[in-house]
This record gives structure tokens, sequence and C-alpha cells, in this order.
């Protein structure tokens, strides 16, 4: 005799344990989009915040003027955005909308924030809400999504360049001058005396760096001590031009016979000239300092 088991219910059972399975998954999928959407948003917020930076200078200390919102709003469009609201200093959104808040002086943290208050500095907030698929069952829908980024103008690190190849004094104070600098000085000349200070003079800087010749001064008041680097010729060093060549020639294909060409440097021969020399030069943003360069040219023996 055959016992036949009861199977009714198994089916209400595996429903059951799916709509588990189910309800862990559906936060993933939410949350997953959700943070996906604020990835895209940071990008948006960096490059508006940048974009709105660079257009401080042009303001002329007004903020948020009209300059800085125009170049936010290409920010957003060149990030793919077609229809947004941009607002200025913490404007409440409002809608479901993409919004770009730009702020200059930046006041999203308010105090909590190092740049509060300082219109050096440019702010951007963008934020939307955005519809959830699975979290609306319970309730959650829809939920907003924001990031946000600041960008500045930093002071140049060398913001006065005085350059003469060979004069005497290149930067010269005399009498009772004050010369204040909220960033470094280079002085560059090849004369014995680069910077030469006079009389009852002030000077300071963040830094000054004397190139060349050396410094000279009076009865002054200097800070910091000026540092004294050797000068570099800018151009090509002439005694480190290198010329190497492969003579006589080689066979036409070295990657499977690198032989020498028989007979030598005759038709078809590949000859190689490898140039290579050291180049100095002087730029403020980068001090002094130089550059190797190299270059291969490759000719084939024609006749």
């Amino acid at each position: 005799m055959k016992l036949l088991r009861d199977e009714s219910g198994q089916v209400l059972v595996l429903t059951v344990v799916c709509m588990g399975g189910l309800g862990f998954m559906a936060p993933a999928i939410d949350v997953g989009q959700l943070l996906y959407t604020k990835r895209q948003f940071q990008t948006v917020a960096d490059a508006t915040a940048h974009a709105a930076a660079l257009e401080i200078q042009q303001c002329g200390g007004t903020a948020n003027c009209a300059a800085m919102q125009n170049a936010a709003k290409s920010a957003v469009t060149e990030n793919g955005l077609a229809s947004f609201t941009v607002l200025k200093q913490c404007a409440a959104t409002s809608g479901t909308g993409f919004a770009a808040v730009v702020n200059n002086d930046p006041c999203t943290l308010s105090a909590n924030d190092p740049n509060y208050n300082d219109t050096r500095y440019a702010e951007a907030v963008v934020s939307q809400e955005r519809p959830t698929i699975f979290a609306r069952i319970p309730g959650v829908n829809p939920v907003t999504v924001a990031a946000r980024s600041e960008a500045g103008l930093a002071p140049p690190q060398f913001c006065l360049d005085v350059l003469n190849p060979t004069a005497r004094g290149a930067l010269l104070m005399n009498g009772n001058a004050t010369l204040n600098a909220n960033c470094g000085i280079i002085v560059d000349s090849s004369a014995s005396m680069t910077l030469l200070v006079n009389g009852h003079d002030t000077l300071s800087a963040t830094a000054i760096h004397v190139y060349g010749g050396g410094w000279k001064t009076a009865v002054f008041s200097v800070s910091p001590t000026p540092t004294q680097y050797a000068q570099a010729t800018p151009g090509i060093d002439t005694n480190s031009v290198s010329v190497t060549t492969t003579w006589p020639g080689t066979t036409p294909d070295c990657t499977k016979n690198c032989g020498i060409c028989a007979p030598a440097n005759s038709q078809g021969c590949l000859v190689k000239v490898q140039v290579s020399y050291h180049f100095s030069f002087i730029l403020p943003f980068l001090l002094q300092s130089a550059l190797n360069f190299s270059g291969t040219s490759e000719k084939t023996i024609q006749e």
C-alpha cells in the first residue's frame, strides 16, 4: 500500500518566503538608486562651485553677481541638465524640480563652515526630490537627494616677479619705502646684487626668493629673510646634448631580425637617430626647474 503525503499549503509557504526575500531586496534597490543619483549630483555641485569661484574676481566684490550666476547655470547645463532653477544665498527650494543654490559667501552650514561669511569662496548646493520604487509602500516617498561643494580662489604663492637678466638691484628700495605683500616675491638677475634695500625701508612677504646674485640691505625691516638660489640660464644646455645613432643601419624589420644590413648602409637599411638634451627654464609659478627631452627619428635608406 502506497502512502501519499499531503502537500497542500506549500505554495503559500513559498509565496511568504519569496515575499520576505523581496522585502530585503526592495530597500537595497531604492538605496542603490538614490546613491547613484547623489553621485551624479555631487559631480554637478563640484562643477558649479568651481565655475562660480572662477568669477569671484570678475564680480569685483559684489556677492552673487550676474557673471557668477551665469557661470553656474552654464556648469549645470554642461553636466546634462536642461530643466533647473538657480537660486542664490541659501534661498529655499520648492517643488520637485532640480535646483542649484549658489552662495557667495557659503551659508548652508552657517558658523560650522570655516568659510562662512567669506566672499572669497563660492558654495553650490544641488537638490531634487526623487521618487522611490519600493520604499513608498511603507510611506517613504519622495526622498530629497542633495549634494554640496565649495570652491575658492586661493591667493597665488608668488605675486611679484622681478625678472631682469643682468640688472644690479633688479628690486631696489630707497628712502622710507614700504612694501607689504600677502604672497611671495621672486627677484631674478645675474648681477652681484639682485636685491638692494637702502635706508629705513620695510619689506615683508610670505616668501622672498632671490635668484642669481646676492642681496644687500641697510637699516630696514624685512620678513622673512630672503632665500638665495643659483640662477639657471633658460634654454638648452649645449653641454648636455647627446646624439646616438644605429650606424651602420640595421635590417628594416628589427622585431624579427636585428642584424646589420649587408652590405652595410645599403638600400632598405633602417637608420635611427636619437637626440637628448637638458632644457632649463624659469617660470614664476614653477620657480626654477628643468626638463630632460629626447626624441628619436627613423629613416630607411632609399638609395
